[in-house]
């Protein structure tokens, strides 16, 4: 359950990161998540994510497992982060995905 609970919140992190603009910085110093992410902004990193969502453990995420992100963006997402077509993300992917998100500096 709480590993459920933390794939939500990283993907719906992700994919709002991905697709929005930041509205409010977020506290450097915040708990909980963030941290275990490894990244004080509250911002996910690629390798936090691909931990999360890769379920057969082969370093990258399948389309398959992108369906399995609880707010389906990333699946929405996907052909789009998914730069070379071979459906697969990779951690290099993802992190283009997130240096290319809007309201990035």
């Amino acid at each position: 359950m709480k590993r459920i609970v933390i794939l939500s919140f990283i993907t719906l992190l992700a994919i709002s990161c991905a697709t929005t603009q930041r509205t409010s910085p977020q506290p450097k110093h915040q708990a909980g998540p963030s941290r275990q992410m490894g990244r004080s902004s509250g911002k996910p990193d690629a390798a936090s994510v691909i931990n999360l969502l890769d379920t057969n453990k082969d370093g990258k995420v399948s389309k398959d497992e992108a369906k399995n992100a609880q707010n389906g963006k990333l699946y929405e997402r996907f052909s789009h982060i998914d730069a070379n077509n071979d459906s697969y993300l990779t951690k290099e992917e993802l992190e283009k995905a997130f240096q290319n998100r809007p309201g990035r500096r």
